[in-house]
């Protein structure tokens, strides 16, 4: 047959998947989450341990889900040995290149093809949130250096946060130390640096 390498290369990763969700229980979607956590109930659960706790659960099914969707593919692809059409496009019924078949066992369409079906997929992956349109001020990305604005934008936010480690440069004039006095800070103790608090420890 000439497509036996890919047949047996098939029926070994449809066993494989099936094996991986018999012995997970389908990655733990199976138990309910308060036998996963072992708690009688989630009542007395702080929020940043409940919300540990979902993200799990979402990325057991994440995993769970994308395993059944290849077993899926591989399937679909084993069930075409039987009716004779394995290596044909189920899309322009033309024979699938070789080179594919033989890095992808499992696909469907020829390449021309499945780029045309990937393509609208790839629009839609690209394109930004839609509500980053309707973001203003404080949540959305704001740099106004050239603008006429006053208010302390994005851009003035990270050059903070690099400038709060920096030593002060005592020998600076007193205009500077006038800026740069309480610029942030709500205790003068809070201006030390980590490098001045370092300097000062026994060797």
């Amino acid at each position: 047959m000439a497509f036996d390498a890919q047949r047996r290369q098939l029926i070994k990763e449809r066993n494989q998947i099936q094996h991986i969700m018999t012995e997970t229980r389908h990655f733990g979607v199976e138990t309910g989450m308060m036998n996963m956590t072992g708690e009688l109930s989630s009542y007395d659960q702080h929020p940043a341990d409940q919300a540990t706790e979902l993200f799990e659960r979402e990325k057991d099914l994440g995993l769970s889900q994308h395993e059944m969707n290849r077993l899926f593919q591989v399937e679909r692809a084993l069930s075409h040995f039987a009716d004779g059409t394995y290596g044909t496009c189920e899309r322009c019924q033309q024979p699938i290149e070789a080179a594919r078949l033989e890095a992808e066992p499992a696909a469907l369409n020829c390449i021309a093809c499945q780029r045309a079906i990937d393509e609208p997929l790839r629009d839609v992956l690209a394109r930004r949130p839609v509500e980053e349109e309707v973001l203003e001020v404080p949540f959305a990305r704001t740099n106004m250096d050239d603008a006429d604005a006053t208010f302390f934008d994005g851009e003035d936010t990270w050059q903070a946060l690099a400038s709060m480690n920096n030593v002060v440069d005592r020998s600076a004039s007193e205009d500077q130390h006038l800026h740069r006095e309480n610029n942030g800070y709500v205790d003068a103790l809070d201006q030390v640096s980590n490098q001045q608090y370092k300097a000062q420890l026994p060797d």
